[in-house]
C-alpha cells in the first residue's frame, strides 16, 4: 500500500518528467505569477500600463521592451528560456505590425476629418492609405500568429 508521501514523490517526478519532455520538444511551461506577469523558466513577460509587453530576466532587468502582441512576447520568451538567441526577425515583424496599426489609426482619423470638411478627394486618398495600412497590419499579425501556432503544436 502506497503512502501519501510515495504518491507525492511520484507526482512530483511525473510533473518534472512532463516539463522536461515539453522543453525537449521546444515548449517551456508558463507559470502565471500575477494578473500581468507570466514566467517562462528564468524570464518574465510583463504587460505594462500602455498595453505593451516587456520581457525581463528573473532579476527584473529588461531584455526586450515595447512588444505589441502577446503572442510575440510568448514566442520570444520561450526561445530565450530554451537558451536560444533573441529572434530579431520576429521582433521586426512585431514592430512593423505596430507601425502599421498606428498608420491605420492616423488614416482613419484623417478620413473622418476630411469627410467633416467635405474634402472628398482627400478622404478617398486616406481611405486607400487606411486600406494599405490595415492590410500590412494583418499581414504581420498573420506571420506572428503562424509562428505562435507552430509553438503550440510542439513542433
Amino acid at each position: 500500500m502506497k503512502t501519501n508521501n510515495d504518491i507525492y514523490i511520484r507526482l512530483t517526478q511525473l510533473n518534472k518528467d512532463v516539463k522536461d519532455d515539453l522543453k525537449r520538444r521546444g515548449l517551456v511551461v508558463p507559470i502565471k505569477k500575477d494578473e500581468d506577469t507570466i514566467q517562462l523558466d528564468k524570464f518574465l513577460i510583463k504587460k505594462i500600463d500602455n498595453g505593451f509587453y516587456n520581457i525581463l530576466n528573473i532579476r527584473g532587468n529588461e531584455i526586450v521592451h515595447g512588444i505589441n502582441l502577446p503572442q510575440t512576447a510568448v514566442i520570444l520568451a520561450n526561445k530565450l528560456a530554451l537558451g536560444k538567441w533573441l529572434d530579431l526577425e520576429l521582433l521586426q515583424y512585431d514592430k512593423k505590425y505596430g507601425f502599421a496599426m498606428f498608420d491605420e489609426l492616423v488614416h482613419k482619423r484623417s478620413i473622418q476629418n476630411s469627410l467633416k470638411k467635405k474634402e472628398y478627394d482627400r478622404a478617398e486618398l486616406m481611405q486607400n492609405k487606411y486600406s494599405i495600412a490595415k492590410h500590412k497590419r494583418n499581414y504581420y499579425k498573420k506571420l506572428i500568429i503562424n509562428d505562435y501556432q507552430k509553438l503550440l503544436k510542439f513542433r
